[in-house]
């Protein structure tokens, strides 16, 4: 077992080090402010693109809302971490577009990627086959709703890493005839304003299911992996208010599928779940150990449909270690009731233990 610091320690330690996991907080408030400055150019856009497209590192993570932020930030974008159920929603360091450009998001709730080529219609994402580039008007993904788009806010900075040699006043042409001519798939609501977050969806949920990338038909492994990581990820605005459900929280170090059953529209996942602790609704926690679960699976009119299991949440953790110390930072503010005490305790303690793997 590892050695706990003192609690006043650890709270105190926990709060320095909150700053340090501040670029990886949830960025979704009930007063979302929208960024203020310019958005990225065509140009810049199309940069962008190329850089992502080459970024190996991107290609690895475990889902589509990592690589998205993954080939971002490295190209000097910086945002914090959000899924793509918060990106849907509206997140502060972008602006929803009515037409799309190079660079921008296009985003389903549950799945985002990178338009490469807007008329083309073309954007590069991960699936449970990996990395790839595809078309967001065939069949499968038209079958999935109507995309939102979001270009990034820049502010007043000059990107010069985005920044191509060419003549600015033809570019800027070039982006004006773009944009007029490029015609629109593309908003799910008519009504809905455009660039303005303001108007976004802030009460952000649990999600309850997500809808797997499984384009053969039926879901395969890594089509569950890649639903599955992104679906726990999400989960974890849960642990950021008391007014959540109220459910025990699993913090899990690795999720593996290993098997796969479907019949009748119907069936379920095994996942090999390596947990490391559980966080009960109080705010207590022990730990807990490996153990394999089924993960329901079912069929509607748009595909297949990953669920939650109903009992518990299950969160990676890397999303729970940055949400568990804004609670914690948020219960320590003054002034904390007394009956906070005992929870400022066992939060500290459980970072404490998470941040120390031996």
């Amino acid at each position: 077992m590892p050695r706990l610091l003192p609690v006043t320690l650890s709270i105190t330690f926990v709060l320095v080090s909150n700053a340090s996991v501040a670029a990886n907080e949830r960025s979704v408030t009930p007063t979302l402010k929208q960024a203020v400055g310019r958005l990225l150019t065509r140009a810049e856009g199309a940069a962008l693109v190329d850089l992502a497209l080459e970024n190996t590192e991107a290609k690895q993570a475990p889902d589509c809302s990592h690589l998205v932020h993954q080939a971002l930030t490295s190209a000097g974008l910086v945002y914090p971490y959000a899924t793509s159920f918060e990106i849907f929603a509206g997140i502060p360091q972008f602006r929803r577009v009515s037409t799309a450009q190079p660079g921008d998001l296009i985003v389903w709730r549950g799945h985002v990627g990178l338009v490469v080529d807007s008329e083309q219609r073309t954007f590069f994402s991960r699936t449970g086959a990996g990395p790839r580039t595809d078309e967001y008007t065939s069949d499968y993904w038209r079958g999935r709703g109507r995309p939102r788009f979001y270009r990034y806010v820049v502010g007043d900075r000059k990107l010069a890493l985005l920044e191509p040699p060419v003549n600015t006043e033809k570019a800027s042409a070039v982006e004006t005839v773009a944009e007029a001519g490029n015609s629109s798939l593309v908003s799910d609501e008519a009504d809905t304003p455009v660039d303005d977050a303001s108007s976004a969806v802030r009460n952000n949920p649990v999600p309850e299911n997500i809808q797997i990338v499984a384009e053969r038909g039926k879901p395969a492994i890594e089509d569950v992996e890649e639903g599955l990581s992104e679906l726990a990820n999400a989960s974890a605005v849960a642990l950021e208010s008391e007014n959540r459900r109220r459910l025990s929280v699993m913090l899990v170090r690795e999720f593996r599928v290993e098997k796969i059953k479907t019949k009748d529209g119907k069936g379920w996942a095994e996942v090999q779940v390596d947990s490391r602790a559980e966080l009960s609704p109080d705010l207590t926690w022990k730990r807990a150990r490996a153990q394999k679960l089924r993960w329901e699976l079912r069929k509607d009119h748009d595909g297949w449909l990953l669920l939650s299991p109903k009992d518990r949440l299950y969160i990676p953790q890397s999303a729970a270690v940055p949400a568990l110390a804004k609670r914690l930072s948020t219960l320590s503010a003054p002034p904390a009731p007394p009956t906070t005490h005992r929870q400022l305790g066992s939060l500290a303690s459980l970072l404490n233990f998470l941040l120390n793997e031996n």
